[in-house]
């Protein structure tokens, strides 16, 4: 019989000093399990499956952008450690409400790069930091291309609003900002503006003073920028306010004068892509009330201009923007992009020459 039962039998079962006794022994049981399971959660590892999506910055160097799209990339990736550290790693990826940043500037220059996803994951400090090995990441690598970034002063900028027109031109403030953008993008800029976010006019007062600090759009012509401000002060007043209004316009088709004079509407046909629709269009005009409601369809002078390359055969369809004007006494203007039309010039069969008649009988 071992110590602990002949010190508990030397008491008289469940007296104060038998209880003492037993809690003691347990006290012990419980100190001993802890530790056994601290010791195999320590000695034994296992693996856990995670996803997170990882964004790629170039912040730490100021000399260079990122011009690929791919900044973002979900990645599956398995973690092995002990069963505490992958916890505690579950618990703070559940917590993240944006992706995972890694700054790419510090070891790669301008160029296309295919970064090691594994090691992009190891240097995440939470995973570092618990001791856990990071094991078949999928994609296994992350393609990034880096440029040099050039600063472009004196940019102007452009108040972009809709809704009113003003009394005279908006005073901006500063007028031009500097501009940060990629050295392969800068020759594809062929009017560096910048715009202001776009301001609807519609419910502010008129012939009154208005101040409006607004964001700098961070593109033109779908080229991304980087503005040395973020924002511009915008000072103006409101003439009087404008609505849009949509009408069906006939699109009318000029040709080369030449084409009058010679066999050219003998031996080809025009055609539209879906006739005879193709040659009407619906188009959004916006401009003061007063002149949209005098604005008629009639009054809309929309044409495409035929040239003597659309001779040439074709697979498919042309496409040509169809040009709009308006009558110089109205204030408005087309809203949205130009209407286009698909079309082409397509030969004619021509019926073969009828055989000479017989010669009458004798």
């Amino acid at each position: 019989m071992s110590k602990t039962s002949s010190y508990m039998q030397s008491f008289p079962r469940l007296s104060r000093r038998w209880w003492l006794g037993f809690a003691r022994n347990l006290i012990w049981v419980v100190i001993v399990t802890v530790l056994v399971w601290i010791y195999a959660d320590m000695e034994f590892t296992t693996e856990r499956e995670f996803t997170a999506t990882i964004r790629l910055t170039a912040e730490k160097n100021k000399e260079l952008v990122i011009i690929s799209n791919n900044t973002e990339t979900k990645v599956a990736f398995n973690l092995e450690g002990n069963r505490s550290g992958l916890d505690r790693f579950e618990r703070w990826l559940n917590k993240q409400t944006s992706p995972i940043t890694y700054d790419v500037s510090e070891s790669y220059g301008a160029g296309d790069h295919p970064i090691l996803t594994e090691s992009v994951l190891s240097e995440i400090t939470e995973i570092s930091k618990l001791g856990l090995t990071v094991r078949s990441p999928s994609p296994s690598t992350i393609r990034i291309s880096l440029d040099s970034r050039v600063r472009v002063p004196d940019v102007p900028v452009r108040f972009d609003f809709s809704g009113a027109t003003l009394e005279e031109a908006p005073v901006i403030t500063p007028a031009k900002v500097a501009i940060f953008v990629a050295k392969s993008k800068l020759g594809k800029i062929e009017v560096r503006e910048l715009k202001t976010n776009p301001l609807d006019l519609t419910n502010l007062p008129t012939d009154q003073p208005i101040t409006r600090k607004l964001d700098i759009s961070p593109f033109i012509e779908n080229i991304r920028v980087e503005p040395e401000l973020k924002t511009v002060e915008v000072a103006f007043k409101i003439s009087q306010l404008t609505g849009t209004k949509t009408i069906a316009v006939t699109v009318k088709v000029l040709q080369p004068p030449t084409w009058a004079a010679d066999e050219t509407w003998k031996q080809y046909e025009l055609k539209g892509k879906d006739d005879p629709l193709e040659w009407r269009k619906e188009i959004q005009v916006t401009g003061t009330k007063k002149d949209l409601e005098r604005l008629r369809p009639e009054d809309v002078d929309a044409y495409i201009t035929l040239r003597d390359d659309d001779k040439k055969p074709v697979d498919s369809w042309l496409t040509r923007d169809v040009t709009i004007r308006f009558p110089e006494a109205l204030d408005v203007r087309l809203a949205g992009e130009q209407p286009k039309v698909n079309f082409k010039l397509v030969k004619r069969q021509l019926l073969p020459a009828m055989p000479p008649a017989p010669p009458a009988a004798p």
